[in-house]
């Protein structure tokens, strides 16, 4: 038997999320989006998404912690990329380098 992938029922959840969201209610899409949140919080498109079903509801506080958890998520996520090395790392580097070059 195939098993999916972990990701697989965030994927899942999140494109019933979408299709809820525009389609039904906003409530139906925050819990369908809470819902995903639980199966993977790094995922910052998901806060972002249920921020926006919280501001349509009202619910500013929880839209803006929604808002923060999504910009801490793509803050660290740009961390990793851009520090970790790799591809990040080395296409920092030669913005970095460029600048040193233009600026003497």
């Amino acid at each position: 038997m195939n098993t999916p992938p972990p990701a697989a029922p965030v994927a899942r959840l999140l494109s019933f999320s979408r299709c809820r969201l525009v389609v039904l209610t906003h409530r139906g899409a925050l819990n369908a989006y809470t819902r995903a949140i639980s199966l993977d919080d790094s995922h910052p498109g998901l806060y972002g998404n249920r921020a926006a079903c919280r501001l349509a509801l009202g619910e500013w506080e929880g839209a803006a912690e929604d808002c923060d958890a999504a910009l801490e998520l793509l803050a660290e996520q740009r961390d990793r990329w851009v520090l970790g090395g790799g591809a990040g790392g080395q296409c920092w580097g030669a913005v970095r380098s460029s600048e040193d070059s233009q600026s003497h």
